[in-house]
């Protein structure tokens, strides 16, 4: 929601909360920077307290057998990967969980 309230006019950058404004820009070398994505223009105007992280998890069989060298590393080659890997309604090429809570088929 930050990019459309943004757009809108609806938020203002923490600018007037020094210590708040440095510790959320200062030197996270070590971690991902989620935070990053608050900060537009040199300025930040959310804070990110929730970040989940997906990977992609594959079958280097299944790749083998459709003739596919190596993962996917572009939406063309994964589009290209999940097509091969289907055969509905056996085995399909891509599969995803929505929520957090939806841990039944993992």
């Amino acid at each position: 929601m930050l990019f459309t309230c943004l757009e809108r006019g609806h938020l203002a950058p923490f600018s007037g909360f020094p210590a708040l404004t440095t510790m959320l820009e200062g030197d996270r070398a070590d971690l991902v920077d989620a935070q990053a994505v608050a900060s537009v223009g040199g300025q930040t105007y959310g804070v990110v307290s929730h970040f989940s992280t997906y990977g992609l998890l594959y079958n280097e069989r299944l790749l083998a057998a459709a003739g596919i060298a190596k993962p996917p590393a572009t939406p063309p080659e994964f589009l290209n990967a999940a097509t091969k890997l289907t055969k509905a309604p056996d085995q399909y090429g891509y599969g995803t969980r929505h929520s957090m809570n939806e841990n039944g088929g993992w």
